[in-house]
């Protein structure tokens, strides 16, 4: 176990050397066009000014990764189990998938900027199901009142987004997995671009200690749920051809969990 750790640590190091070096170190685009910075590069402009060392940076790199795949994973199960509950919406995403992506062997990022349906059910299954539902903690700055509460300074606050992304008196039909929703014209009523400025949309959270991986984990998401919608069709275990649906019952903690995995079987079309 200890010799399969110490290789899988040498693998993620010499990953992050590449990626580093790569970055201290830049190509000249062939088209003569400064590349755009990204966040290694500004991670890599801080060294000096708050001494942060080139491991410091890897482990920053590390927790993005791990937070970003965790939650395409739980996002990614939980937005398979509303489609198999909801058969018209999983045809109407295949449609909109297969007569986008015709003909290509593999869906990638440069693929999905015109599949809004797509975009739309993810940001329905995040609403219904943030894969962490509590957030990060946040602390009050200063003494406030909230519904004749004293909240002192400095008290740690937990934020419940499941329970924003489900409130009645800010969200139509909340328990139905709705994906239009998102694809309605609602004046800037909904932060759809998850930036944390709606606080009734809130599954990468907000403020200072929003999700940094957010962008990263979003793209995941839609090229792996819409390869899914693409290549395959699914059904339930021994229930192939019924129609029927999945239990969706939850396992609450640190993140949001379905109680039991999902299983499916997968067909080629």
């Amino acid at each position: 176990m200890v010799v399969k750790a110490q290789r899988l640590n040498k693998r993620w190091d010499d990953l992050f050397n590449e990626i580093i070096e790569e970055h201290l170190h830049p190509s000249k685009p062939s088209s003569g066009e400064q590349q755009a910075a990204d966040f290694i590069d500004l991670l890599l402009s801080l060294k000096e000014e708050y001494g942060l060392t080139t491991d410091n940076i890897k482990a920053i790199l590390v927790d993005m990764f791990e937070a970003g795949i965790e939650t395409s994973y739980l996002t990614l199960e939980y937005g398979m189990a509303e489609l198999m509950n909801n058969r018209h919406i999983l045809t109407k995403l295949q449609e909109e998938v297969r007569s986008q992506g015709k003909k290509l062997d593999m869906i990638t990022e440069e693929d999905l900027s015109s599949m809004a349906y797509l975009r739309a059910t993810i940001k329905e299954t995040l609403r219904m199901h943030p894969p962490a539902p509590f957030l990060l903690p946040h602390f009050s700055t200063a003494d406030c009142k909230i519904d004749g509460y004293l909240i002192p300074a400095n008290t740690r606050v937990l934020v419940n987004a499941w329970a924003l992304g489900r409130d009645p008196s800010s969200w139509e039909r909340p328990e139905d997995f709705w994906p239009e929703r998102f694809l309605q014209d609602q004046d800037g009523d909904v932060d759809t671009q998850m930036r944390g400025k709606d606080l009734r949309f809130l599954p990468f959270g907000f403020g200072r200690r929003i999700c940094p991986g957010m962008n990263f984990g979003f793209a995941t998401m839609e090229v792996m749920l819409a390869n899914l919608m693409y290549h395959f069709d699914w059904d339930v275990p021994n229930m192939v051809g019924t129609g029927a649906g999945v239990d969706m019952a939850e396992s609450f903690g640190l993140t949001l969990r379905r109680k039991e995995k999902l299983q499916l079987v997968p067909q080629i079309p």
